[in-house]
């Protein structure tokens, strides 16, 4: 099988967070992931805001799951990389369940795609130049829409070739994370 061209829109869901209201803020139950709390490519649980259980299971639909990939819709420009527009990165496992917090989309995709493959297909720099190409917004803050990331256009391999890919990235990431 060969490598098609596709557009993400045709292999994707996508879900915008959820507006939060600061009053719901606990110190302690689910967490409320924000973009302030993404990391490179992950999220840090330093500073997470929670709510009760009791809320969140009202919010169900924005929980998110491991692997889960998630790109900033709202920051800053290219010039300030640590709260960049269209930041993308990858849901640890031991956040399983949290919530996920407005200027953020969670992409839910097909089965024919794999989770990991297209975080590492999204933290490239083609994507990175595409979606801030796209971006619109004043002197300090931009803002990228749904329909420019279901727009963007790649090549997909089949199943197997992008587990395969996945894999492999992953191992390196992991090899990095533990000489860290």
């Amino acid at each position: 099988m060969k490598w098609e061209l596709k557009q993400l829109g045709d292999l994707v869901e996508t879900l915008k967070g959820f507006a939060f209201k600061s009053e719901w803020f606990q110190k302690s139950g689910i967490p409320i992931v924000k973009v302030k709390d993404f990391t490179e490519n992950s999220i840090s649980e330093n500073d997470l805001d929670y709510i009760s259980s009791e809320k969140a299971s009202e919010l169900q639909k924005y929980a998110l799951t491991s692997d889960d990939v998630i790109i900033q819709t709202v920051g800053s420009w290219a010039s300030n990389p640590n709260s960049v527009v269209g930041k993308v990165i990858c849901t640890p496992k031991n956040l399983d369940g949290a919530l996920l917090n407005q200027n953020a989309v969670k992409l839910i995709s097909a089965e024919r795609l794999n989770k990991r493959f297209l975080f590492y297909c999204l933290r490239s720099d083609d994507f990175k130049g595409y979606i801030i190409g796209t971006a619109q917004g004043a002197a300090n803050q931009a803002s990228i829409t749904l329909d420019a990331i279901r727009k963007y256009t790649f090549q997909l391999p089949p199943l197997p070739t992008q587990q395969k890919i996945a894999s492999i990235l992953s191992a390196y990431d992991d090899l990095i994370e533990n000489n860290l």
